[in-house]
């Protein structure tokens, strides 16, 4: 999932300027490893508890979203209660406006990966820990699955906003299953946040200070 602030739908019922988009499903076709414009769809929550609609594109055909878009676009509606980010477009991106500008929901991006990790720079990333008590390990697309997302995104932005809104993403181990990743509105060096919402992200990659293991831990 990424946030697009860019594109505006007359839609007043949601709090948030813009739309996040998601990749498809692959029941459609979708390959994740080599995506194309096809592959992706713009959605809002539908109203209904974990629901979405996909806002259809003239001239193409709407796909079906990813079960994970389900998971992770309506807690953000009650996120928004706790923790709202307004921004100003400057040349090339965003910065955090809190006096004026748009506003969006504290999640940039989210990545959900079938993949272990290892964190080499903890002041740029959190960690939010698990609760296999409360969630214990299950599948893709059920109820207690969307309950354990929901709650680790809560936690996810309140630790930013206790530690000042420093980190560049949140990481999250789904028990047995592999690895979500929150992405937050971060800025660069420059106070600018880049208009590519995975631009910091990649760079904690290729830094090697977030490595990512083939392997997702069993418990």
């Amino acid at each position: 999932m990424a946030f697009d602030p860019e594109i505006r739908l007359d839609l007043p019922e949601l709090p948030w300027t813009g739309v996040p988009i998601v990749t498809c499903s692959g029941r459609f076709g979708a390959i994740k490893s080599r995506l194309a414009y096809r592959d992706l769809a713009a959605v809002v929550p539908s109203g209904e508890k974990n629901l979405v609609r996909v806002i259809p594109v003239k001239g193409m055909r709407p796909k079906g979203p990813s079960v994970e878009a389900e998971e992770f676009i309506s807690p953000q509606l009650e996120l928004m209660q706790q923790s709202q980010i307004r921004l100003s477009k400057v040349e090339r991106g965003y910065r955090n406006d809190e006096r004026g500008g748009i506003l969006v929901p504290p999640f940039r991006g989210i990545i959900h990966l079938h993949r272990g990790f290892e964190v080499r720079s903890p002041d740029k990333t959190l960690v939010v820990p698990s609760d296999i008590a409360r969630f214990p390990p299950v599948g893709c697309g059920v109820d207690l699955m969307h309950e354990m997302s929901r709650d680790a995104m809560k936690r996810a932005a309140h630790l930013w906003e206790e530690t000042g809104r420093r980190a560049i993403v949140a990481l999250f181990y789904v028990p047995n299953h592999g690895t979500n990743v929150f992405v937050f509105w971060a800025a660069n060096a420059q106070g600018i946040i880049p208009q590519d919402p995975f631009a910091l992200v990649k760079e904690l990659i290729n830094d090697k200070q977030l490595v990512f293991t083939p392997e997702v831990p069993q418990v």
